[in-house]
């Protein structure tokens, strides 16, 4: 629901595009040292829980996109540190993710590298493709 809420209107409906970004995401969490996968599970639960500090009978993950979208903005700027660290370090998360995929590249006009040389699996990324076959 974060990605749903924070990415531009159509891309997580396309279900492609959905799987590719949460597979990413995943990988990109997947060979982070594991105080860091810790704190992002934190970070996950404390906004899940947050809306019912705004007021709402719901958690995150149940919301309407314009009341998680408005969650996300209040979390960012609240008060409490611990709260803006996890709502923004979630969101820079997804923009990593999303602006590294190659259909997000014609809406901000960036047609790609430069040399357009092919793209180029890390031996992570290959490990991670291993692992989730298993």
């Amino acid at each position: 629901m974060y990605l749903s809420a924070l990415l531009p209107l159509g891309y997580m409906e396309q279900p492609n595009y959905r799987n590719s970004v949460i597979q990413r995401v995943d990988e990109e969490l997947y060979f982070v040292n594991e105080s860091i996968q810790s704190e992002f599970d934190s970070a996950i639960l404390l906004i899940e829980f947050y809306p019912w500090v705004l007021g709402y009978w719901s958690s995150f993950s149940k919301l309407k996109r314009e009341e998680a979208l408005e969650c996300i903005q209040k979390g960012i700027q609240s008060k409490n540190l611990s709260v803006r660290a996890a709502f923004s370090s979630l969101r820079m998360l997804c923009y990593l993710v999303h602006y590294g995929q190659k259909e997000s590249w014609k809406d901000i006009q960036y047609e790609g590298p430069f040399a357009a040389f092919p793209e180029k699996i890390s031996e992570s990324r290959a490990y991670y493709k291993e692992q989730v076959r298993g």
